[in-house]
């Protein structure tokens, strides 16, 4: 999840695609099936915005499979890591949206290369320049592009882990000049 801010407004990814989890129908009371979409909520858990088709997976530009991560920029701009594995659809991608939900552009497929992900697990916003860093999972290691794409540098982050990659989220420490990136690992 992802605090907005600007307006305290909580965004947050819904990854699920199977019908039950731990035993419970994952269907709303309109017997829709939930999960693929991003959510703004208020502070009061209503649903200002959302993001996606529920229940519905793609590669589309209005749809996710498997959303993981969101993060918001100064300038309300939205960015969305798609593709958790296993997904049915390959995606491997950030996905970037206006702060109305306007979907401006879209970079990354799987693959190790610069710019290309493995499982992208998280996405932060931070620094003076306002990086996009990204938790490329399975890849292990971060991505730093431009909030335009543009790829600018790798971190590799334990790549001997023994779980399935190293690079699970990102924040930067809370201090002013977020002198930290802290990077948890789910290994």
């Amino acid at each position: 999840f992802t605090i907005d801010d600007s307006d305290g407004s909580l965004w947050v990814s819904d990854v699920n695609d199977q019908a039950t989890v731990l035993g419970m129908s994952t269907k709303n009371k309109a017997g829709q099936q939930m999960g693929q979409e991003v959510l703004k909520l208020d502070r009061n858990g209503n649903v200002l915005m959302m993001l996606g088709k529920m229940g519905v997976a793609g590669t589309g530009t209005d749809v996710f499979d498997r959303p993981t991560g969101v993060a918001i920029g100064k300038d309300g701009d939205i960015f969305v890591t798609d593709g958790h594995q296993p997904n049915t659809t390959g995606n491997a991608r950030v996905m970037k949206f206006a702060k109305d939900g306007t979907f401006i552009k879209q970079w990354g497929r799987k693959g190790p290369a610069p710019g290309e992900f493995d499982e992208p697990h998280d996405i932060f916003i931070g620094g003076s320049e306002q990086r996009v860093y990204v938790a490329d999972r399975k890849n292990a290691r971060i991505q730093v592009f431009t909030k335009k794409g543009q790829f600018l540098k790798e971190f590799v982050v334990r790549p001997e882990t023994l779980g399935p990659g190293s690079v699970w989220d990102l924040a930067f420490s809370a201090d002013a000049r977020q002198s930290h990136l802290l990077v948890a690992d789910g290994s």
